[in-house]
């Protein structure tokens, strides 16, 4: 049985999208409604906690190849989240320096 509050929060995102498609005039499909595809506490917390120990390397928080397979098999993502990830993070760390 499907929990309430994702229910909820399906009808809304289906909500939302309808609004959109019926001001460009094209039909609602459901595979058209997108997920959430944020990373949960434990995926951060892992990523966040490597990023941390390597911010003073010499060539910046950049894990080796052997290291990104370890990464993506603890926090379960593929290598393009990884790397997309870690982009992100030093783009912003570095900014707010």
């Amino acid at each position: 049985m499907v929990p309430l509050e994702e229910i909820a929060v399906t009808v809304l995102r289906g909500y939302a999208v309808m609004r959109k498609r019926e001001h460009s005039g094209t039909e609602l499909h459901l595979d058209d409604v997108k997920e959430n595809r944020s990373f949960t506490k434990r995926q951060r917390m892992i990523l966040k906690t490597w990023f941390q120990q390597h911010e003073n390397d010499d060539d910046g928080p950049r894990p080796t190849p052997n290291e990104k397979e370890t990464l993506c098999a603890e926090a379960n993502l593929t290598l393009t989240q990884l790397n997309n990830w870690f982009s992100n993070q030093r783009r912003r760390h570095w900014k707010r320096r």
